[in-house]
């Protein structure tokens, strides 16, 4: 379980998107994103990787020196190793969708995020991250179907489920309240106050 103070965004990224920005291309069935989370305040995520460098033979006139691996490898020169870094410009073009999760009441709040795959169907679970009481988290995220595991307060057994399709460039709101969990949307007039709330909104797909 993760817990975090304050506003967090908690950044998705499709192995698809990846491979996408690299030039490659993605099947209809890509594997699920990756949660990373990060404090809007901290710095930019990197990566590094690190490969051996290969031993050279080493060489004797008119005859056939061995040696073993390791002083081989005592006696190679060393040689810079490439340091790629991430390029969170890039990756900030996929993650075009928003949630934001606002607990209004007296306990805390456990949500439970779910990756709905658009080709299989299958579920995968993202992480289970904790909201405390009068605290607020966005997170930024690709487009794709998510589901949200509300627990109010966390180490209940039931709670309300809302299954989404973020689309490119929507923003949803989760605001929980002493009973219940409201759902919003940008740009979307709810219809009837049933619509105000995940266990009965026509947002949620049940």
């Amino acid at each position: 379980m993760l817990r975090r103070r304050g506003s967090i965004v908690v950044v998705l990224t499709v192995v698809a998107a990846l491979t996408a920005s690299c030039g490659g291309a993605a099947g209809p069935s890509a594997a699920p994103p990756t949660i990373v989370a990060s404090s809007t305040s901290g710095a930019g995520a990197s990566s590094e990787s690190l490969s051996a460098a290969p031993s050279q033979a080493l060489e004797t006139p008119g005859a056939v020196a061995t040696a073993s691996p390791s002083s081989a490898a005592s006696r190679a020169p060393s040689s810079p190793h490439p340091r790629p870094t991430f390029d969170s410009a890039a990756m900030a073009a996929y993650l075009t969708g928003k949630i934001t999760l606002l607990n209004l009441a007296d306990v805390d709040l456990a949500v439970t995020v779910t990756y709905i795959d658009p080709a299989s169907k299958q579920s995968q679970a993202l992480g289970t991250f904790t909201v405390q009481s009068f605290a607020q988290q966005t997170n930024d995220l690709p487009p794709a179907s998510y589901r949200l595991d509300f627990r109010q307060p966390p180490d209940s057994s039931t709670g309300p489920r809302c299954t989404i399709v973020v689309k490119d460039g929507q923003a949803y709101s989760f605001v929980a309240v002493a009973g219940g969990i409201a759902i919003s949307r940008a740009g979307y007039t709810p219809a009837t106050a049933r619509d105000l709330f995940v266990a009965t909104s026509s947002l949620c797909r049940k």
